[in-house]
């Protein structure tokens, strides 16, 4: 007798069993993905920052709570939608047109600064905006992911600052020119007052010539 045929048999596992077992995991691995993805929303949501992704048809399919809040829906609510749904015409076309540039040229958008309407406040905010190209496992271009920060404050700050600086240089400028244009009125000054002290001793001196010549007959 082979060596193989002695070893004792293992008695197979019924099919019911076999199949419980992989539907037990094949729940063990949906909770766990379910798991991974809540941590994954919850971590997104969190960042004081807009996220989003969107298809090569700028079709939103993944945004954080802070992308659909300035919105004014649920992110639920956006997936599928365009950013002509939401945004004026001019603006949404102008989103549209860099994002198709961007699919087209496979190259990033870094730090870009862009007007965008949020409906929370009723205004137009300044985003500065990152987008990068979405890659499939194959390396196709599929979509977007976006990142934006609102520096609608900042943008004031450095432009009251900027006003300021450029207050102070021409109030530095008018007191050169002020400084310029009074140098030679009082250069003209000191000549007009020598002159006319001049003027004047030479006529007292013409005074004294007439006064000491004798009386003419």
């Amino acid at each position: 007798m082979g060596l193989v045929s002695s070893l004792p048999k293992i008695p197979a596992e019924p099919a019911e069993t076999t199949s419980s077992n992989a539907s037990a995991e094949r729940r063990n691995l949906a909770d766990a993905l379910a798991h991974e993805r809540n941590v994954l929303r919850t971590m997104i949501d969190l960042i004081p920052a807009f996220i989003y992704c969107k298809d090569a048809e700028s079709r939103f399919t993944a945004c954080n709570k802070l992308v659909a809040n300035r919105m004014g829906v649920a992110p639920e609510d956006l997936i599928g939608k365009t950013d002509f749904d939401f945004f004026p015409h001019d603006m949404a076309e102008k989103f549209y047109n860099d994002e198709q540039a961007l699919l087209k040229s496979g190259k990033p958008l870094m730090d870009h600064e862009e007007l965008a309407f949020d409906k929370l406040s009723g205004t137009n905010r300044v985003i500065l905006t990152s987008k990068v190209p979405l890659h499939d496992a194959a390396g196709n271009l599929t979509g977007v992911v976006g990142m934006g920060f609102d520096i609608t404050e900042r943008k004031a700050a450095e432009e009251r600052m900027a006003s300021s600086d450029r207050l102070e240089s021409i109030g530095r400028l008018a007191a050169g020119v002020a400084h310029e244009i009074n140098t030679p009125i009082q250069y003209l000054n000191d000549s007009v007052s020598f002159i006319r002290e001049g003027v004047g001793d030479l006529l007292s001196y013409i005074d004294k010539l007439h006064a000491a010549l004798p009386p003419q007959h």
